[in-house]
């Protein structure tokens, strides 16, 4: 009970709170801090790779459901790490729902992450040149002439 009331804690940006224990009820919020906080990405990879069991669990129903574009960035290093662990939470999740989960996981970690990429970039608008110039907040004086675009 006392670990359970850490959960809402983890949600505040207190990883490090957590890094000790690996519970099913921290790995939804570790992985959302994993896909939303760049400043706690690593302390929630961390997290991660000490209890690939519980992160795979949390992971494996959003790989093949919604959110699997952050589930697949958050996998590819726990696949790297723990993948017989990864199998193993994928056998049993597919056992249970009768979903291919480990054909489904083994098909995606196979596909290079650049090949994800979009095939063109987007373009610029007409109104990206009519930027306003850039004032500073301290004066009048306007940002340095290597600020402003061309």
């Amino acid at each position: 009970p006392l670990l359970l009331a850490l959960v809402p804690l983890i949600d505040s940006g207190e990883m490090e709170l957590v890094q000790a224990f690996g519970h099913s009820a921290f790995a939804p919020v570790v992985l959302n801090i994993h896909a939303r906080r760049r400043r706690e990405r690593k302390a929630a990879l961390a997290w991660m790779l000490r209890f690939p069991a519980h992160a795979a669990a949390a992971l494996i129903p959003r790989l093949v459901g919604k959110g699997a574009r952050d589930a697949d960035r958050a996998m590819r290093p726990l696949w790297a790490h723990a993948q017989e662990t990864v199998r193993r939470i994928a056998r049993q999740y597919e056992a249970e729902s009768g979903l291919p989960v480990e054909a489904e996981i083994e098909a995606r970690m196979a596909i290079d992450p650049m090949e994800i990429l979009p095939a063109s970039m987007p373009k610029l608008t007409e109104k990206a040149d009519q930027v306003p110039t850039l004032r500073l907040k301290t004066g009048n004086s306007s940002a340095p002439r290597r600020w402003r675009s061309r």
